[in-house]
Order: C-alpha cells, then structure tokens, then sequence
C-alpha cells in the first residue's frame, strides 16, 4: 500500500475556481527574491471587477534567508508565503514537489489557471492572464514522442527510475511524452488537482525528491516537473500536437513552444545548436571536440530563454 503521510490527502472541491494564479519557488537570498517578485507583481494584471492575480511564494529551507526576511516577503500585496519549505536543488524532483506544496496552499481558494515561474525568469510584459486564457494550457499543442522512442534515448541504467508507474500514469494509455521547460508553463486548476491528487493516490508524491532528472541522448533533459505534468495534462486535455520522430526533433520543437510560447524568436533552439556541434565533431573525430561547446550553447540558451518563458506570452 502507498505511504500515508500528511501532504497526501485530496484536495477539496467546494470552491469555485477563479481568477489566475502564479507559483513561484525559489532558493536565492532575499534581496533576489524581493526584486523578482516585485518584477513579477508590475507585469501581473489588478483588475477592479475581477480578482487579482495572486502569487504564492515556496523559499526553499536551505535559501540564504532568515525568518524575519520570509515574513516581509509575505507582507508584500498579493504574495501568499508558504509556511512549508523543502529543499531545492536543481536535477530532481523538489522543484515539482515545491509548487504542488502551493498548489495544496491554493486550493482554499483556487484560482482557474495556475502559472509555473522560477526565480531566474525575468518578466518584460504584461498580459499573461488573458494568454492563458486564450490557450488554455501551455500543454495544448504541445510536441509529444512515444514514451517508449524517449526511454530507449536514456542510459540503460537509469531507465527503470524513469519509466515507472509515476511515468506510465502521467503519460495516460496513449504512452505520450510532453517536454516542456515548467518556467512559464500554465495550466487549469482541476488538471493541476487531479495531477496532486492521483501522485498522492498512488504514494509518489512524497518520494518526488528522489526522483532524477536523466539525460535522453543527444541533448534533451528529462526532469520531474518538465515530463509529468505536461504530460499529464496534455493527455487529460485530450492535445494533439505534432508527434516527434526522435529526441532530438522533440527537443527543437518543445524549444520552438517553450513554455508560455517559444524561444525560437530570440535565437536558435538548442538543438540547432546541438547540430552545429556534433557536425564540428564529425570533422574532427574527437570526442572531446564537441562537449566545451554544447556547454557554451547550453548556457547560452539558458540565458535567452530565461527571459522568453515570459516575453512569449
């Protein structure tokens, strides 16, 4: 039988949805949260007949932050803290286990879609609200590749971490993988409550900092809070988007959606880039001729689409 444990329990449905919401996490100090947040705050709307949207804020436990600082930054307008923390670290899945600890924060009022963002996004817009509205969820559309094609693309000794019950549950019958960066991703409240509920049903939800994210060679990272969910929700919504081939093709056209839209009109998507690469490596034929500049192309990356998850909305 699954675990029983506190955070598992279903969230209530007494409460109509309404509104929007954003969920942000973060582990910076607090001068870095304080200036993300009051970026994020001027770019979200504050209409006078509808409510406004909110933010519910998750501080890691190990954030260079003391109590007195976390307070402040609840007091800010429209920021909801978290009094539960766990620890953040990049490559596994407490980052997914974070916003769904918002997600149940929520739920006594829930909003009708709910806004993934991370600390490193840098909001240039306004009219995030109305985009979602317009689609629905980011995973609408989304680029999928058969579950099966995207194991088969990672290491045989990480394949049974990744291809288990949690993974089988989220992609649905259809065994569609969805890939999506989570900064910028939406999603309507009742899939992101059947997505907490069915983890808890099934025991996953506590063991989701476990969970690693794993490389699908050549270029594509599979973590927790980027496959789950989006497959999750791509499947529950019924999405037909294209079908990719092969990672690699999943990864140029995940990149060209990224998100709440795409990176493709800030540059050239990482798995362009990933080509020039390995052409200079065929050239050459040496392995080490292609990793300093995948790194280069992935930081390079990183730093353009920090800011498309939000500019693309």
């Amino acid at each position: 039988p699954p675990p029983r444990c506190k955070l598992c329990s279903r969230l209530p449905r007494t409460l109509a949805a309404s509104g929007f919401a954003v969920s942000l996490t973060t582990s910076d100090p607090h001068c870095a949260i304080n200036a993300t947040l009051t970026s994020l705050l001027s770019h979200l709307e504050q209409p006078p007949d509808q409510p406004s949207t909110r933010v519910i804020l998750h501080v890691g436990c190990g954030a260079n932050t003391t109590s007195e600082e976390r307070n402040a930054l609840g007091r800010l307008p429209r920021v909801t803290l978290n009094p539960k923390c766990v620890h953040v670290t990049a490559g596994d899945g407490s980052i997914l286990l974070a916003h769904l600890l918002n997600v149940r924060l929520l739920a006594t009022a829930p909003p009708q879609t709910l806004l993934l963002a991370s600390a490193d996004m840098r909001w240039i817009a306004s009219g995030a609200e109305a985009a979602a509205a317009r689609r629905v969820s980011s995973a609408i559309g989304a680029a999928w590749i058969e579950l099966g094609a995207a194991v088969a693309a990672v290491a045989p000794r990480h394949r049974a971490s990744f291809d288990d019950a949690a993974m089988r549950w989220a992609v649905g019958a259809a065994g569609r993988l969805v890939v999506q960066k989570h900064e910028g991703s939406f999603y309507p409240w009742d899939v992101v409550a059947a997505f907490h509920d069915g983890l808890c049903a099934a025991g996953a939800l506590p063991r989701l900092p476990a969970r690693r994210a794993v490389h699908a060679r050549p270029v594509l990272w599979l973590a927790p809070e980027e496959t789950l969910l989006p497959s999750f929700a791509a499947a529950r919504l019924n999405s037909s988007g294209p079908r990719a081939s092969s990672v690699l093709q999943l990864d140029e056209r995940s990149s060209a959606a990224l998100g709440c839209g795409g990176a493709a009109e800030l540059g050239r998507a990482p798995a362009r880039l990933a080509r020039g690469a390995l052409a200079r490596r065929s050239l050459r034929g040496r392995r080490r001729a292609w990793r300093p500049t995948w790194r280069g192309a992935t930081a390079q990356y990183r730093r353009r689409t920090s800011i498309a998850s939000s500019a693309s909305l």
